[in-house]
């Protein structure tokens, strides 16, 4: 209860000053009724890591990385489910990019300074218990990941950044600036980096603290980057631009009970986010959802877990669209099912299922049913 590790557990094994990893993941999506149509597609990508440490070599708390991505770029979603979420969190343009690249050190004592090329969602909005399901926003919420002029620096474009961080006694304290537009906007398939000019710049902080098995965490972000107002129009009619727009989730999430004899576990999260309804579609968005680590006694290692995503309209988009004769639905759902199989050292295999409540909030598609199979193959090394 207060923290000390068992008598006989292990002891902490020091980080590996080289590693080196290859992911590839691969998935056979289905829509099977409702939607936009019926149909199947492939999707996969491959991630390609390296870590150095310098932890060993004198130099504690000093690391570098870098991550290379490939995307097939096969579409799902928008030609069958029409979902606004998605329902593949590797669905991508088709690429071979560097992802990531950056360098950190160690400042203040218990903080840490980062920068490079940096992917926001490795730090920030991180949901462990959702990192489960293959559903987007379980990743990221939906009023988050759809800011900004292309959206923030996540998959599968990312930008320049610097981060701090620090932690202390139960508590993390972060935060980062980065370019307000990842990439080029006109031709995602590229790595491009640029800073400056009519990109502007996002600002993220989050701060998390551990209350027992729960972690909770309150963040807020803003762009200063200029937007155009989705209602509001100047005298010649056209779309008012305003200066930055701003955001802000809170999210809770651990174990209601485990078992650490064995392993498994139920764990539960919930998170709402609000973003700036003068600029974006989604004003709010609510995710929650249970998963259960070793669900049956003969497979202690598996996974399973249905979580619920609704990313909900702002009243000032609905009205747009309204106006426009195009009027759409006050929220889209998304029910997940989902079962991961750990099928050896290397090979993990997972199932899932989705039931989406008003596919793009259009009232015109009837709900749909889409079924995915993910197989992942890992492959790592490590040395001193």
């Amino acid at each position: 209860a207060d923290g000390a590790p068992a008598a006989d557990a292990p002891a902490a094994q020091p980080e590996p000053g080289l590693s080196l990893a290859a992911v590839y993941t691969g998935e056979s999506w289905h829509a099977l009724s409702g939607g936009v149509a019926r149909g199947s597609a492939y999707v996969d990508n491959l991630d390609l890591q390296l870590k150095l440490d310098g932890s060993g070599h004198g130099l504690p708390g000093v690391s570098a990385y870098l991550y290379v991505l490939y995307n097939n770029g096969t579409e799902f979603a928008a030609p069958f489910t029409g979902n606004l979420q998605g329902v593949s969190n590797i669905e991508a343009v088709p690429s071979t990019r560097l992802y990531e690249a950056w360098v950190e050190v160690p400042v203040f004592g218990a903080g840490s300074l980062r920068g490079g090329l940096y992917n926001l969602n490795s730090e920030f909005d991180v949901n462990e218990v959702g990192a489960l399901f293959l559903g987007p926003s379980h990743g990221i919420g939906t009023e988050f990941a759809h800011s900004g002029l292309g959206g923030p620096s996540i998959f599968p474009v990312t930008s320049p950044a610097l981060r701090y961080k620090h932690e202390l006694a139960g508590w993390r304290v972060q935060g980062a600036v980065l370019d307000g537009v990842p990439g080029d906007v006109n031709d995602p398939r590229r790595t491009y980096v640029h800073i400056g000019g009519s990109d502007g710049a996002l600002y993220v902080a989050e701060v998390g603290r551990a209350l027992g098995p729960v972690q909770a965490t309150l963040g807020a972000w803003r762009y200063t980057t200029v937007m155009p107002d989705l209602l509001d129009v100047d005298a010649n009619g056209d779309a008012i631009q305003r200066h930055g727009s701003s955001g802000a989730y809170v999210m809770a999430s651990g174990a209601l009970w485990s078992d650490e004899g064995s392993g498994r576990d139920l764990a539960t999260f919930v998170r709402y986010g609000q973003a700036d309804e003068h600029a974006y579609q989604t004003g709010s968005y609510l995710g929650f959802g249970l998963a259960s680590t070793g669900p049956f006694a003969a497979r202690p290692k598996d996974r399973l877990g249905i979580a619920v995503a609704m990313a909900m309209n702002g009243n000032r988009f609905r009205a747009a669209a309204a106006a426009a004769g195009t009027p759409v639905d006050n929220a889209e759902t998304d029910i997940e099912l989902n079962y991961r199989m750990i099928l050896g050292e290397h090979l993990l295999v997972q199932p899932d299922l989705h039931y989406i409540i008003n596919p793009g909030s259009d009232p015109t598609l009837a709900n749909a049913w889409a079924f995915g199979l993910r197989f992942q193959l890992a492959w790592g090394y490590a040395r001193p």
